[in-house]
């Protein structure tokens, strides 16, 4: 084995980060690591507790393949304290902007990455809303993907104390490029115990999984299938950066005519296992000019069906808004949780941005969110949708306004079209016997209920992909 260690910027501490790989696996490409700036004192000194590591890491099997990213951190201490809460989201946006700038020193931004530590944090997603809140509010192109692109390893309770019952301890992956193979349980403790004990040394459980590496074509064809679920679907998808429409592109544009034309559509349709038949497909292209699919249109297609509501990690981004309310200490009721002041939303950006922000760009940031000038809250809905439309920024300056508002309006509404006539809208049952008799509070005799019918079949689509012979893995421990 060979590794890694960067010890914490505490001066009476011993401990720190670490990363270790098998040497006749794995070759040592670069390395970074760096402490972590939590904040100012009252003499305006940096204060740094924690640190961060990560290294780039080759097959040494597979030369030509695409490395590897692994980053190592542990975050600010006590998950159950709000206040800490604010110093772990700084500290995350300052592991993703040293992730992206590490990336593309070594020309490593499509590379799998894995993130493994001690984030201290019961609510793992309250903690990347807020850090994905600030990116791209910012509107900043540059942070790499794995800040909305990231998953966790599903285990269980990491840390069993007297003080604690909680999963703290986290593998992260960029599950884009990689796919969990095998998870090792965490130990399970009789009623009543807590670590450490004879048997556990330490106050955390270790976690260990195994994953395989998608290869390119495996990738590609899964951004395709993610336009296509976010244009013509229902289900709710990860953004795709500019790199991946591209590539989404490509995987339809079978012929290189930089068109998708009907054939086009059939051929990728039938590659992704799509249940969507020739009909529905050429009623897809009946959207777009000509009946065939541009580059330009393709972006506007994702961009004007890509809202808030579409987007798997909105759940992040309204933890991260109530997070923001919580903050102020103003919440009484549950409607409190759906409107903040500016006032109060500003204070909070300063909370939990980096230092390195300037005063302009948190104001800048405020008035991305505000709607209308004379509005002086936000609430939740608006909030969302902010952040989501803030993932175009650059779209609206490399194209005319005008021209590109009228032609995603255009493309927008004849998707509209499409989405209602596919999927009319669901009818609203009638309410039951029963739900009459208890609105009213009257008794039901139960023969007078309707006896259920039972569908004739049931019918589904399957996602299978085809057998696929995995060449390339590794155990993150």
């Amino acid at each position: 084995w060979e590794s890694i260690f960067r010890k914490r910027p505490r001066a009476a501490s011993a401990d720190g980060c670490g990363i270790f790989w098998r040497r006749s696996k794995f070759q040592l490409l670069a390395s970074k690591g760096f402490d972590m700036v939590d904040g100012s004192d009252a003499r305006g000194q940096e204060k740094r507790d924690r640190s961060c590591l990560m290294v780039l890491l080759q097959w040494r099997s597979w030369p030509n393949s695409e490395p590897l990213v692994v980053v190592s951190t542990h975050l600010a201490k006590d998950p159950y304290n709000q206040a800490q809460t604010a110093i772990r989201v700084r500290q995350v946006a300052q592991i993703m902007a040293s992730l992206t700038e590490f990336t593309s020193l070594h020309e490593a931004t499509d590379c799998p990455v894995v993130l493994t530590g001690d984030l201290n944090a019961r609510h793992l997603g309250e903690i990347r809303g807020i850090a994905r809140t600030v990116w791209q509010i910012k509107g900043d192109r540059r942070i790499h993907k794995f800040l909305w692109g990231a998953t966790d390893v599903n285990t269980g309770p990491t840390s069993i104390t007297k003080a604690r019952q909680c999963r703290i301890d986290v593998v992260q992956f960029l599950s884009s490029h990689m796919e969990v193979l095998e998870v090792t349980p965490v130990p399970r403790l009789p009623h009543g115990e807590v670590i450490p004990n004879e048997i556990h040394p330490s106050d955390h459980f270790p976690v260990m999984a195994r994953f395989a590496i998608k290869e390119t074509y495996q990738k590609h064809r899964e951004y395709a299938r993610a336009w296509l679920e976010c244009v013509a679907g229902r289900e709710k998808v990860h953004p795709l950066t500019d790199e991946e429409l591209r590539a989404a592109f490509e995987f339809f544009d079978r012929d290189k005519s930089c068109r998708i034309h009907r054939h086009d559509m059939e051929e990728a349709c039938l590659d992704l296992q799509s249940n969507f038949n020739v009909d529905v497909q050429a009623m897809l292209l009946e959207c777009f000019p000509d009946k065939q699919i541009s580059y330009e249109n393709f972006l506007r297609a994702y961009e004007v069906r890509l809202s808030s509501d579409r987007m798997r990690c909105i759940g992040d981004l309204e933890s991260a808004f109530r997070f923001f309310i919580e903050s102020t200490g103003s919440v009484s009721s549950s409607r409190d949780l759906e409107t903040i002041q500016l006032s109060c939303l500003e204070a909070a950006f300063r909370e939990i941005t980096p230092i390195s922000f300037s005063d302009w760009e948190v104001k800048e940031m405020i008035r991305r969110v505000q709607k209308d000038v004379f509005q002086d809250y936000v609430n939740l809905r608006d909030f969302c949708e902010v952040v989501c439309r803030s993932t175009f920024p650059h779209r609206e300056e490399a194209i005319a306004p005008d021209g590109f508002r009228t032609s995603t309006k255009e493309i927008g509404n004849r998707l509209q079209g499409f989405h209602e006539t596919v999927s009319p809208p669901r009818q609203v049952a009638r309410p039951s016997p029963l739900d009459v008799a208890f609105s009213k509070g009257q008794g039901v005799d139960i023969a007078d209920l309707p006896t259920p019918e039972l569908p004739n079949a049931v019918s589904y689509t399957s996602s299978q992909v085809g057998r696929l012979h995995y060449q390339r893995t590794v155990t993150i421990q």
